[in-house]
């Protein structure tokens, strides 16, 4: 007697035509290609696509796959630009159904991953309204939710108010003291802002607090960057 565990493959057979997805790998942050092995086709045959649900019949929709290599004969890559302009992040399924000249049908689904939103930052420590002098440790969280993971390199922060928010690519960008997938902690001397607090905060009132604008860069790993405006609340004179 054998328990054990048998995989059967069932190879379609007869001369109708037949479609078998290839799912994208990764996730996709633009438009890219989708590919699609097709056999049984002929010249007359068109192989449609739809995302979100199966392929309607009547009418056919005008998204349609093109040969990959028209050149080669012997290639059943089929291919279509997907715009995922109007797609939200996450998974999303796309349906194919080639269609042959005299008729007759198949069908296969995949999916694939979009991903087109930075990662958040926020600050744990200190909070916005505990003031802060002299040498610290600002400490924050970062995430990518479900998406494509945080880069560690692309966190980086700017300390003091800028006539703008800095562009990403602005040459002051510094590098955390320590970055990862999770969390960012930068060390600080708060103390050198104290000649000329005005130049680096806005000055709460008439009193010595300054509210100084942090900046953070978050980048994920396909490359969907943003920056972060946080504050931290400046004793100019010199007590916490």
């Amino acid at each position: 007697m054998n328990d054990g565990i048998y995989i059967i493959n069932f190879l379609a057979v007869g001369n109708g035509p037949r479609i078998r997805a290839i799912r994208p790998q990764g996730f996709q942050k633009g438009n890219f290609e989708i590919f699609a092995a097709v056999t049984g086709i002929d010249s007359t045959g068109v192989v449609y696509y739809n995302i979100g649900g199966s392929v309607p019949t009547s009418p056919y929709p005008a998204t349609v796959l093109t040969k990959a290599d028209p050149a080669n004969q012997s290639d059943h890559k089929y291919k279509a630009t997907i715009d995922v302009s109007s797609l939200s992040d996450g998974d999303h399924e796309i349906h194919f159904l080639v269609k042959a000249g005299s008729g007759s049908t198949d069908a296969d689904k995949t999916d694939f991953a979009i991903d087109k939103t930075p990662p958040t930052a926020d600050i744990s420590y200190p909070l916005p309204a505990d003031p802060q002098a002299g040498k610290i440790t600002i400490s924050g969280t970062i995430t990518d939710g479900t998406g494509s993971s945080v880069k560690e390199a692309g966190t980086k922060y700017i300390l003091g108010k800028k006539s703008s928010t800095p562009a990403l690519t602005d040459s002051g960008w510094q590098n955390m003291t320590t970055s990862t997938k999770g969390s960012w902690n930068v060390d600080v001397d708060l103390d050198t802002m104290s000649a000329h607090p005005e130049n680096y905060g806005t000055q709460v009132g008439t009193s010595s607090y300054y509210k100084v604008p942090l900046y953070i860069r978050s980048e994920d790993m396909l490359g969907n960057a943003k920056v972060h405006v946080k504050e931290i609340l400046f004793n100019s004179d010199g007590t916490k």
